[in-house]
């Protein structure tokens, strides 16, 4: 998967709109009263090379969330926010 992924072009526009964005963070998890790592790969269209660049319509990210999450967009691992942004939890947390 390295290999693979070495070669992406993680600066340029994504063939559904938008560019990358990449977030990690610790977030307090209630369940355990501890922190734990929270990781998002977002497609935002926010400033992105000074332009902003629209994403695919709601349909296509829906056709995705059906493949991997619960096919909802609007909860689950993978969703739709604001309309701007998509966003995937690699890890087990949804917000």
């Amino acid at each position: 998967m390295a290999e693979y992924l070495k070669g992406a072009k993680w600066t340029q526009p994504t063939v559904m709109g938008g560019g990358w964005w990449y977030i990690s963070m610790l977030r307090w998890d209630p369940s355990t009263g501890a922190m734990k790592p929270s990781r998002l790969v977002l497609v935002d269209n926010f400033n992105f090379g000074g332009n902003r660049l629209p994403l695919a319509p709601a349909s296509h990210w829906q056709e995705i969330d059906s493949k991997i999450d619960d096919g909802n967009l609007n909860q689950g691992r993978f969703k739709l926010a604001s309309g701007i942004q998509v966003q995937y939890s690699i890890d087990d947390t949804t917000w």
